[in-house]
């Protein structure tokens, strides 16, 4: 919508739509002693969210999709002194961290090839480590004993992995194994239409390539 502080000489284009008029009602809503009368709205409310897909949860971020439609979530941070090693493509790293940041982590990459990561929206240096930090490291090995949750992307996974590593993600095609200790489970990654304008290896290259 748009607003000026004269009367529009013609009539708005019909791909607007005007605002309400409830600017003062919504601003006294939220006030300390906010008036407890509902707002009236131009949009539909949802019927379910069923079919909504969130990059995160209560519980970590997405991961993937299961075999029988349920969303693997995961929480990579806060995790200090874990390292998740990730055989995956560009396309689903920007995702890992994209996600990250919507459950609030603070991202860093340690990488050799910095251009790689110039696109990337919002992913910014960390001065200082703290426990919500999540450091990417693009085939460099991380230290031994890292204080906060950290990511290493590699080309390939390494015999016995599991050993030392409490996380594996190792993709093929559009399918992620991920395992911890024993257990592995198969998922599908999956790019939400709203997250493809942020991951620029989307447009470089195919979807999950």
């Amino acid at each position: 919508a748009v607003r000026a502080p004269r009367p529009p000489a013609s009539p708005p284009l019909p791909f607007l739509r005007t605002l309400p008029g409830q600017q003062a009602a919504a601003a006294e809503a939220g006030a300390a002693l906010g008036r407890p009368a509902g707002l009236r709205t131009v949009f539909d409310a949802l019927p379910t969210l069923d079919d909504d897909l969130l990059a995160c949860g209560p519980d970590g971020q997405i991961l993937g999709q299961t075999e029988d439609g349920h969303q693997l979530v995961v929480p990579l941070t806060p995790a200090p002194r874990q390292i998740v090693l990730a055989h995956v493509s560009n396309v689903y790293a920007e995702q890992l961290m994209l996600r990250a940041m919507a459950c609030g982590a603070r991202v860093t990459v340690i990488t050799n090839d910095a251009p790689r990561w110039h696109r990337l929206a919002g992913v910014r240096v960390a001065t200082a480590a703290e426990a919500h930090d999540l450091h990417v490291y693009d085939r460099v090995r991380p230290p031994t004993d890292p204080e906060t949750a950290s990511v290493e992307l590699t080309d390939r996974i390494p015999v016995n992995a599991e050993r030392r590593y409490p996380l594996i993600l190792d993709q093929y095609d559009d399918m992620v194994a991920v395992t911890r200790g024993r257990d592995t489970t198969l998922v599908r990654a999956v790019v939400d239409p709203s997250e493809r304008p942020h991951l620029p290896a989307a447009h470089r290259t195919g979807v999950l390539a």
